[in-house]
């Protein structure tokens, strides 16, 4: 119903009382309010639209979702027509997407689809405990391992050749490659001892590791023989193509005071570190023979310590990993090294 001023609302609660006496601006008052209250319409709701029913003006109706209104009223047939009889009022946007469009591009439970280049892309399951992130360029979701994890697990891989696999959950390593130690020289007749071996190098690297790494630990090398033989150069050790490590050189004797053997060295690691060098065998006289040389530490720790005068070899021989073996004393043979090692801390 259309709002009234006051003067009206006035006149209209007057209509009851009104005489013939009223004036004729009441009279016009009255005449006008009636009719702005007239044109004003209320709206019946009557549902959805049915055949053989009859409409009266105003009547809402639905149907084919859209909302119509009745314009003159009339008996409705038996199929809906527009016509002259209705209005529209309202009718239904375009249908959003409900995901049925994305039926062909899912294929496997826990797949994930987003919006390529220029149409929509299937981005494969990620492995368990793996987390969505956004690849380097920015351009798409790739699945990568969970950061922060810290340590996991350590892993030594000794002497021999092999593949490194990656536990699940780890990205990155800590490795140490150490070579291995070379052999202590033989000791000559009466009074030439052998020199010491060297240490083996290490190379430590912190590195993003493969899901397979080839790797090499170096085997020891050999004692020289009695009679003052050399003994052998250690092996290098490797890890993939992160770093290596040389072994470290061979003690020698026949000689008068010969040279201990010279300490292996790290590559390509964060940091590189030497092997000690083997010590020098000492000349001694008939009554006392000499002195062998010890045997050079690697990172690990030391090499083999000097034999006493009719030991046996393996009594001596260097425990740590990559450290040297000693020289011979009097007439015994060399120690051979320590083998070397790779030592994998595995980090998430």
């Amino acid at each position: 119903m259309a709002t009234i001023g006051s003067a009206k609302a006035t006149l209209v609660n007057k209509i009851d009382t009104l005489t013939a006496s009223a004036t004729a601006k009441d009279t016009i008052y009255l005449a006008k309010a009636l009719k702005e209250n007239t044109t004003h319409h209320s709206f019946t709701f009557q549902g959805a639209w049915a055949a053989t029913t009859a409409y009266a003006l105003d009547d809402v109706v639905t149907t084919s979702g859209k909302t119509y209104i009745c314009i003159v009223a009339h008996t409705s047939g038996a199929s809906f027509a527009v016509g002259s009889n209705w209005s529209l009022m309202a009718e239904k946007g375009t249908n959003g997407t409900d995901g049925t469009d994305l039926t062909s591009t899912l294929t496997t439970a826990g797949d994930v689809v987003y919006k390529g280049a220029s149409a929509l892309t299937r981005l494969a399951k990620g492995t368990a405990s793996q987390v969505l992130t956004m690849n380097t360029g920015a351009t798409a979701p790739e699945w990568a391992d969970a950061a922060g994890g810290g340590l996991q697990s350590i892993q030594v891989l000794t002497v021999g050749s092999g593949t490194y696999t990656r536990p699940a959950g780890v990205t990155k390593a800590l490795v140490y490659v150490t070579g291995a130690g070379g052999g202590g020289g033989g000791g000559n007749a009466v009074n030439y001892s052998g020199s010491g071996g060297g240490g083996g190098g290490t190379a430590i690297k912190f590195i993003t590791v493969g899901a397979t790494e080839s790797y090499t630990v170096g085997s020891a090398g050999a004692g020289g023989s009695s009679g003052g033989g050399s003994g052998g150069t250690g092996g290098t050790s490797s890890f993939g193509s992160h770093c290596s490590a040389t072994g470290g050189s061979y003690g020698v004797s026949n000689t008068c005071e010969p040279n201990g053997g010279a300490g292996g060295v790290g590559s390509s690691g964060d940091v590189n570190v030497y092997g000690n060098g083997g010590d020098t065998g000492h000349r001694g006289s008939d009554a006392c023979y000499g002195q062998s040389g010890n045997g050079g530490g690697s990172y690990w720790g030391g090499g083999s310590a000097q034999g006493s005068y009719d030991a046996a070899a393996s009594a001596y021989q260097g425990k740590d990993y990559g450290g040297g073996g000693d020289g011979g004393f009097h007439v015994q043979a060399g120690n051979s090294g320590g083998n070397g090692v790779i030592v994998v801390y595995q980090y998430a």
